[in-house]
Protein backbone atom coordinates (compact mmCIF):
# COMPACT_ATOMS: atom_id res chain seq x y z
CA UNK A 1 0.00 0.00 0.00
CA UNK A 2 2.82 2.35 1.21
CA UNK A 3 4.56 1.57 -2.48
CA UNK A 4 1.03 2.45 -4.21
CA UNK A 5 0.73 5.82 -2.28
CA UNK A 6 4.48 6.67 -3.44
CA UNK A 7 3.34 5.59 -6.96
CA UNK A 8 -0.04 8.09 -6.93
CA UNK A 9 1.82 11.04 -4.98
CA UNK A 10 4.55 10.72 -7.92
CA UNK A 11 1.69 11.08 -10.52
CA UNK A 12 0.10 13.59 -9.09
CA UNK A 13 2.98 15.51 -9.02
CA UNK A 14 4.58 14.55 -12.89
CA UNK A 15 0.62 16.06 -14.13
CA UNK A 16 0.80 19.26 -11.74
CA UNK A 17 4.68 20.03 -13.85
CA UNK A 18 3.13 18.87 -16.81
CA UNK A 19 0.02 21.41 -16.74
CA UNK A 20 2.35 24.14 -15.15
CA UNK A 21 4.62 23.80 -18.16
CA UNK A 22 1.93 23.90 -20.93
CA UNK A 23 0.46 27.63 -19.04
CA UNK A 24 3.92 28.61 -19.23
CA UNK A 25 3.65 27.46 -23.23
CA UNK A 26 0.50 29.28 -23.75
CA UNK A 27 2.00 32.10 -21.71
CA UNK A 28 4.62 32.68 -24.48
CA UNK A 29 2.57 31.80 -27.53
CA UNK A 30 0.49 34.79 -26.18
CA UNK A 31 3.51 37.29 -25.60
CA UNK A 32 4.98 36.00 -28.78
CA UNK A 33 1.60 36.38 -30.89
CA UNK A 34 1.65 40.17 -29.38
CA UNK A 35 5.29 41.33 -30.36
CA UNK A 36 4.92 39.81 -33.90
CA UNK A 37 1.38 41.61 -34.21
CA UNK A 38 3.05 44.87 -33.03
CA UNK A 39 6.20 44.09 -35.61
CA UNK A 40 3.40 43.47 -38.63
CA UNK A 41 1.42 46.53 -37.88
CA UNK A 42 4.79 48.64 -37.78
CA UNK A 43 6.28 47.23 -41.19
CA UNK A 44 2.51 47.83 -42.69
CA UNK A 45 2.71 51.02 -41.26
CA UNK A 46 6.29 52.07 -42.72
CA UNK A 47 5.14 50.64 -45.77
CA UNK A 48 2.29 53.05 -45.93
CA UNK A 49 4.22 55.78 -44.63
CA UNK A 50 6.80 55.66 -47.92
CA UNK A 51 4.15 54.99 -50.46
CA UNK A 52 2.70 58.32 -48.99
CA UNK A 53 5.69 60.20 -49.41
CA UNK A 54 6.53 59.05 -53.03
CA UNK A 55 2.92 60.11 -53.63
CA UNK A 56 3.28 63.62 -52.73
CA UNK A 57 6.55 63.75 -54.09
CA UNK A 58 5.21 62.72 -57.51
CA UNK A 59 1.92 65.24 -57.57
CA UNK A 60 4.57 67.84 -56.58
CA UNK A 61 6.96 66.72 -59.19
CA UNK A 62 4.07 66.79 -61.50
CA UNK A 63 2.58 70.29 -60.40
CA UNK A 64 6.39 72.02 -60.80
CA UNK A 65 6.75 70.59 -64.07
CA UNK A 66 3.87 71.60 -65.21
CA UNK A 67 4.07 75.80 -63.40
CA UNK A 68 7.85 75.80 -64.97
CA UNK A 69 6.43 75.69 -68.60
CA UNK A 70 3.26 77.67 -68.20
CA UNK A 71 6.20 80.83 -66.77
CA UNK A 72 8.34 79.67 -69.72
CA UNK A 73 5.21 80.50 -72.37
CA UNK A 74 5.10 84.04 -70.20
CA UNK A 75 8.38 84.81 -70.25
CA UNK A 76 7.96 85.62 -74.28
CA UNK A 77 5.90 88.25 -73.25
CA UNK A 78 8.25 89.77 -70.53
CA UNK A 79 11.24 89.57 -72.95
CA UNK A 80 9.10 91.79 -75.51
CA UNK A 81 7.89 94.13 -72.42
CA UNK A 82 9.55 97.46 -71.96
CA UNK A 83 10.92 96.15 -68.57
CA UNK A 84 12.34 93.16 -70.63
CA UNK A 85 13.77 95.76 -73.44
CA UNK A 86 15.35 97.63 -70.51
CA UNK A 87 17.19 94.62 -68.77
CA UNK A 88 18.68 93.44 -72.06
CA UNK A 89 20.01 96.42 -72.65
CA UNK A 90 21.44 97.32 -68.96
CA UNK A 91 23.30 94.23 -69.24
CA UNK A 92 24.58 94.68 -72.97
CA UNK A 93 25.51 98.35 -71.94
CA UNK A 94 26.99 96.69 -68.23
CA UNK A 95 28.88 94.33 -69.87
CA UNK A 96 32.37 95.71 -70.62
CA UNK A 97 32.56 97.87 -67.41
CA UNK A 98 31.38 94.56 -65.50
CA UNK A 99 34.14 92.79 -67.10
CA UNK A 100 37.13 95.41 -66.01
CA UNK A 101 35.15 95.56 -62.20
CA UNK A 102 35.49 91.77 -61.62
CA UNK A 103 39.00 92.00 -63.15
CA UNK A 104 39.57 94.52 -60.26
CA UNK A 105 37.85 92.06 -57.63
CA UNK A 106 39.62 89.12 -58.40
CA UNK A 107 43.04 90.99 -57.70
CA UNK A 108 41.60 91.91 -54.70
CA UNK A 109 40.80 88.02 -53.84
CA UNK A 110 44.34 87.24 -55.09
CA UNK A 111 45.86 89.71 -52.47
CA UNK A 112 43.73 88.24 -49.58
CA UNK A 113 45.02 84.63 -50.65
CA UNK A 114 48.46 85.38 -50.49
CA UNK A 115 48.48 87.24 -46.89
CA UNK A 116 45.97 84.31 -45.72
CA UNK A 117 47.73 81.22 -47.16
CA UNK A 118 51.41 82.72 -48.71
CA UNK A 119 53.24 80.33 -46.83
CA UNK A 120 51.29 77.40 -47.76
CA UNK A 121 51.03 78.11 -51.57
CA UNK A 122 52.28 76.23 -54.51
CA UNK A 123 54.64 78.26 -57.22
CA UNK A 124 51.75 78.00 -59.39
CA UNK A 125 49.47 79.22 -57.25
CA UNK A 126 52.09 82.52 -56.40
CA UNK A 127 51.95 82.91 -60.16
CA UNK A 128 48.73 82.82 -60.68
CA UNK A 129 47.74 85.12 -58.12
CA UNK A 130 50.64 87.49 -58.82
CA UNK A 131 49.05 87.78 -61.95
CA UNK A 132 45.92 88.30 -60.98
CA UNK A 133 47.18 91.41 -58.64
CA UNK A 134 49.29 93.21 -61.72
CA UNK A 135 46.44 92.47 -64.27
CA UNK A 136 43.63 94.30 -61.31
CA UNK A 137 46.27 96.62 -60.47
CA UNK A 138 46.90 97.95 -64.35
CA UNK A 139 43.14 97.91 -64.80
CA UNK A 140 42.55 99.92 -62.34
CA UNK A 141 45.22 102.59 -62.60
CA UNK A 142 43.93 102.73 -66.76
CA UNK A 143 40.85 103.68 -66.19
CA UNK A 144 39.51 103.93 -62.66
CA UNK A 145 35.73 105.42 -63.91
CA UNK A 146 35.03 102.57 -65.91
CA UNK A 147 35.90 99.73 -62.87
CA UNK A 148 33.44 102.30 -60.54
CA UNK A 149 30.64 102.43 -63.46
CA UNK A 150 31.31 98.74 -63.49
CA UNK A 151 30.85 98.17 -59.51
CA UNK A 152 27.43 100.27 -60.19
CA UNK A 153 26.50 98.16 -62.98
CA UNK A 154 27.11 94.83 -60.80
CA UNK A 155 24.61 95.76 -58.31
CA UNK A 156 22.02 97.11 -60.20
CA UNK A 157 22.20 94.15 -62.21
CA UNK A 158 22.28 92.11 -58.90
CA UNK A 159 19.23 93.50 -57.51
CA UNK A 160 17.67 93.02 -61.02
CA UNK A 161 18.56 89.20 -60.47
CA UNK A 162 16.56 89.11 -57.11
CA UNK A 163 13.39 90.45 -58.41
CA UNK A 164 13.31 87.80 -60.86
CA UNK A 165 14.18 85.36 -58.84
CA UNK A 166 11.23 86.62 -56.36
CA UNK A 167 9.13 86.50 -59.48
CA UNK A 168 10.19 83.31 -60.31
CA UNK A 169 8.87 82.12 -56.83
CA UNK A 170 6.11 83.72 -56.51
CA UNK A 171 4.64 83.11 -59.67
CA UNK A 172 5.48 79.29 -59.44
CA UNK A 173 3.74 79.64 -55.05
CA UNK A 174 0.72 80.71 -57.64
CA UNK A 175 0.54 78.50 -60.68
CA UNK A 176 1.48 75.19 -58.82
CA UNK A 177 -1.57 75.28 -56.89
CA UNK A 178 -3.78 74.27 -59.43
CA UNK A 179 -2.28 71.33 -60.73
CA UNK A 180 -1.30 69.55 -57.05
CA UNK A 181 -4.51 68.05 -55.82
CA UNK A 182 -7.65 66.45 -58.27
CA UNK A 183 -10.29 68.63 -59.42
CA UNK A 184 -12.45 67.64 -56.64
CA UNK A 185 -9.90 68.14 -53.48
CA UNK A 186 -8.40 72.17 -52.85
CA UNK A 187 -4.37 71.71 -52.89
CA UNK A 188 -4.13 72.52 -49.23
CA UNK A 189 -6.52 70.00 -48.24
CA UNK A 190 -5.14 67.83 -50.11
CA UNK A 191 -1.46 68.26 -48.76
CA UNK A 192 -2.41 68.36 -45.13
CA UNK A 193 -4.30 64.81 -45.79
CA UNK A 194 -0.73 63.77 -46.86
CA UNK A 195 1.03 64.98 -43.79
CA UNK A 196 2.23 67.78 -45.53
CA UNK A 197 3.81 70.45 -42.84
CA UNK A 198 1.11 73.25 -43.01
CA UNK A 199 -0.08 72.31 -45.99
CA UNK A 200 0.28 74.36 -49.25
CA UNK A 201 2.10 76.49 -47.03
CA UNK A 202 4.68 74.53 -46.34
CA UNK A 203 5.92 74.52 -49.75
CA UNK A 204 8.90 77.09 -49.74
CA UNK A 205 9.80 78.36 -53.44
CA UNK A 206 12.42 81.07 -52.14
CA UNK A 207 15.51 79.32 -53.93
CA UNK A 208 13.64 79.47 -57.44
CA UNK A 209 15.49 81.39 -60.13
CA UNK A 210 15.16 83.23 -63.32
CA UNK A 211 18.18 83.69 -65.24
CA UNK A 212 17.92 86.04 -67.63
CA UNK A 213 21.16 85.30 -69.97
CA UNK A 214 20.42 82.00 -70.19
CA UNK A 215 16.17 81.67 -70.22
CA UNK A 216 16.77 79.21 -67.90
CA UNK A 217 13.53 79.06 -65.61
CA UNK A 218 14.12 77.07 -61.80
CA UNK A 219 11.15 76.23 -59.69
CA UNK A 220 12.72 75.23 -56.29
CA UNK A 221 10.56 74.10 -53.45
CA UNK A 222 10.96 72.34 -49.98
CA UNK A 223 8.72 70.92 -47.39
CA UNK A 224 8.61 68.72 -44.64
CA UNK A 225 6.70 65.64 -44.28
CA UNK A 226 5.87 63.81 -41.50
CA UNK A 227 6.01 60.33 -41.08
CA UNK A 228 3.62 58.87 -38.66
CA UNK A 229 5.59 55.78 -37.51
CA UNK A 230 8.42 57.83 -36.49
CA UNK A 231 6.52 60.16 -35.02
CA UNK A 232 5.00 57.94 -32.37
CA UNK A 233 8.76 57.65 -30.82
CA UNK A 234 10.35 61.18 -31.96
CA UNK A 235 7.77 64.18 -31.68
CA UNK A 236 7.50 66.18 -34.14
CA UNK A 237 10.26 64.68 -36.53
CA UNK A 238 9.95 65.53 -40.16
CA UNK A 239 11.14 64.56 -43.57
CA UNK A 240 12.19 67.43 -45.88
CA UNK A 241 12.12 67.09 -49.08
CA UNK A 242 13.77 69.02 -52.15
CA UNK A 243 12.60 68.99 -55.63
CA UNK A 244 12.99 71.06 -58.31
CA UNK A 245 11.64 71.72 -62.11
CA UNK A 246 13.61 73.64 -64.97
CA UNK A 247 12.07 74.80 -68.34
CA UNK A 248 14.07 77.23 -70.96
CA UNK A 249 11.87 80.11 -71.75
CA UNK A 250 10.49 81.37 -74.65
CA UNK A 251 13.23 84.58 -74.99
CA UNK A 252 13.97 85.60 -78.56
CA UNK A 253 10.44 83.95 -79.99
CA UNK A 254 11.70 82.66 -83.57
CA UNK A 255 14.65 83.96 -83.19
CA UNK A 256 14.00 86.55 -85.85
CA UNK A 257 14.19 90.63 -85.04
CA UNK A 258 11.15 92.52 -86.93
CA UNK A 259 11.29 96.15 -87.17
CA UNK A 260 8.37 97.96 -85.17
CA UNK A 261 5.69 100.25 -86.63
Amino acid sequence: MKVDGTHTLLRGRIKLIIKNIRKDKSGSIVVEASVSLVIFIAAIVSIISLINVFIVHNRIQFALNSAANQIASYSYLYEMSPVGEAVETLHNDGDPYIEKYDTVKGAIQALKNIFSSGNTMSADDWVNNGNSVLSGADTLADDPYAVAIGALYNGTINGEQFIENSVAGGLGYLLTRQYIAPSSMDANDYLDKHYVTDGYGGLNFTKSEFNHDTGLIVLDVTYDVEIPLINFFLKDYTLTIHQRACAKGWMDGDGNKYPKD
